[in-house]
């Protein structure tokens, strides 16, 4: 290639296998440009079957037009020469920006659902990468992710009757590469992918300990993300070791369905641990107006002498202003019998003579007594008016005695099984799994999908999770419908899996959560034929 085509050599940029890549200027800007090199003899069987290699993968990654692929531009062939020209991309490398800092989980999971559009739409294609590694994929400044160098490779298109070389090797490459023969499939780019899923998540690469990467890539046992890096969610643990399992037929049927299933695991656990701290910080604000009110209401009592007055010896430096405890005027004689009348409707235990006086000590602590107009509060010995305090019981705030007619006060009236089935619904949610895979509330798969769809009988679970700060005493039932017909009921405990008892046929499903008896939660999807 020389300047009379139209391009000027700026500088060169390194050295791969089976290439060396230059920087060149055309007069719309900047491209890459791949050159083939090849460590056999010049014009010997294996130079021209590698040449050929390298300009028929150039040919085929000029049809992946897709915007996280970076583009090829053009494939010449001149004479004794090969060339593959590309974008240049003046980006970073995600290899490099694993070198100098952590990714969150937003963004590693934004990287990799990026880099799972460009091989799926690859596969679909009919090109396969076939040696995906971070220094292939470049993070430009607008968080678009492209991925470079399909099936351009040696790793890629070496002989496969011949064990892939020393000089070859590195941390990305799947077991099919150590196998004779090699054969490389979209899978092959899954696993890959999970490689660098793994190091995303934990900073770790999988085989960081093995100095022999062959038999560690063959037989090496994978440590779970989770134990790598306490702080992850073991939710991450299932999808990124079902990536990199050494059975091609076992991982996911596509990278984006591995990517989808991560990161669904992982929003799954992160929701369930914030649930379990919003609780706990809910609970513990409850505790704290609690005590609050409790202070407040002791500053608000003042000691009364026996004569009605302020006794200053126990006068609080608080409230110096406090009044004295007034003794209530008594009501008029014509209005006795009226209340009388009142009290004895409302309370069956009360005497009809209004002078009859409820113990000194009576309290009502039964949340299901109606409330009603009851006496006035009774005297003490020296005729001042009682001071009543208000209940402080172990298990929330007190109950304040409502005077409200009880005809009005339905809240008080309804049973107490039906009230706490109520209150407590906040702290439970409902997981779904297709097998072992988690599935989002209003998904809809197909019947013979690979992933969610081949499903016998008790491969649909569920699970009750419970985020409370108390123990659950709550009944719990799990009915199943479908198309609104119901299919199965099972009675449940706080996170145990159940299965769901029926063969799964397409349709809509609907679970219901039943918490002692009333609706607190659905989950729903859909199976299409």
């Amino acid at each position: 290639m020389s300047a009379a085509d139209g391009y000027e050599l700026v500088r060169h940029l390194g050295m791969g296998l089976g290439s060396a890549v230059y920087l060149a200027e055309t007069s719309s800007g900047h491209i890459a440009i791949r050159q083939f090199v090849s460590q056999s003899e010049v014009g010997s069987a294996a130079w021209r079957e590698e040449r050929e290699h390298f300009l028929k993968s150039g040919r085929q990654a000029l049809s992946l037009k897709h915007p996280n692929i970076v583009p090829v531009l053009e494939v010449i062939d001149e004479g004794g020469e090969a060339f593959v020209s590309m974008e240049y991309e003046s980006a970073p490398t995600l290899e490099s920006e694993l070198a100098n800092k952590e990714f969150g989980l937003p963004q590693a999971n934004s990287v990799l659902r990026q880099v799972s559009r460009a091989l799926d739409f690859a596969h679909s294609q009919g090109v396969v990468h076939g040696d995906l590694k971070p220094s292939d994929i470049f993070l430009l400044p607008d968080s678009t992710v492209r991925v470079s160098g399909f099936a351009i490779s040696p790793r890629a298109r070496q002989d496969p009757r011949r064990p892939m070389g020393a000089n070859f090797l590195h941390p990305y490459l799947t077991p099919e590469h150590m196998a004779v023969p090699m054969v490389l499939e979209p899978r092959s780019d899954q696993y890959a992918l999970g490689i660098m899923a793994y190091r995303l998540y934990t900073g770790a690469l999988p085989y960081a300990d093995n100095a022999d990467l062959r038999p560690a890539i063959l037989t090496a046992a994978i440590a779970p993300p989770s134990t790598v890096r306490p702080k992850l969610h073991r939710g991450a643990d299932a999808p990124i070791l079902r990536a990199l399992d050494r059975d091609p037929l076992h991982r996911f049927a596509s990278c984006s369905d591995f990517v989808s299933g991560l990161e669904a695991a992982v929003m799954t656990a992160d929701t369930s641990q914030r649930r379990r701290l919003s609780s706990i910080l809910y609970a513990a604000l409850a505790a704290l107006a609690l005590l609050i009110a409790y202070f407040v209401w002791s500053d608000s009592k003042v000691p009364v002498s026996e004569s009605g007055g302020q006794n200053p010896v126990a006068k609080r430096e608080k409230t110096p202003d406090a009044l004295p405890v007034q003794t209530p005027q008594s009501p008029p004689a014509a209005t006795q019998p009226v209340q009388s009348q009142q009290i004895a409707r409302a309370q069956s235990t009360t005497p009809s003579n209004p002078e009859a006086k409820p113990a000194a000590k009576s309290r009502q602590t039964d949340a299901n007594v109606t409330p009603h107009d009851g006496p006035k509060p009774p005297k003490s010995e020296n005729g001042l008016v009682a001071q009543s305090r208000p209940s402080r019981r172990n298990d929330g705030p007190s109950e304040t005695v409502s005077s409200r007619n009880s005809e009005t006060d339905t809240s008080a009236s309804e049973p107490a099984a039906t009230r706490s089935a109520i209150l407590p619904a906040h702290d439970f949610s409902i997981d779904v799994y297709s097998r072992n895979t988690p599935l989002s509330d209003g998904i809809s798969f197909a019947s013979g999908d690979p992933t969610l769809g081949e499903l016998a009988q008790g491969d649909l679970k569920a699970m009750v999770q419970y985020d409370g700060v108390r123990q659950s005493r709550n009944k719990l039932v799990l009915e199943w419908s479908i198309d609104q017909h119901p299919m199965d009921k099972k009675a449940v405990q706080p996170n145990q899996l159940v299965e769901y008892g029926n063969e799964p046929t397409p349709g809509y499903y609907r679970i219901k959560l039943l918490v002692d008896g009333r609706e607190a939660k659905t989950f729903s999807f859909r199976i299409t034929p």
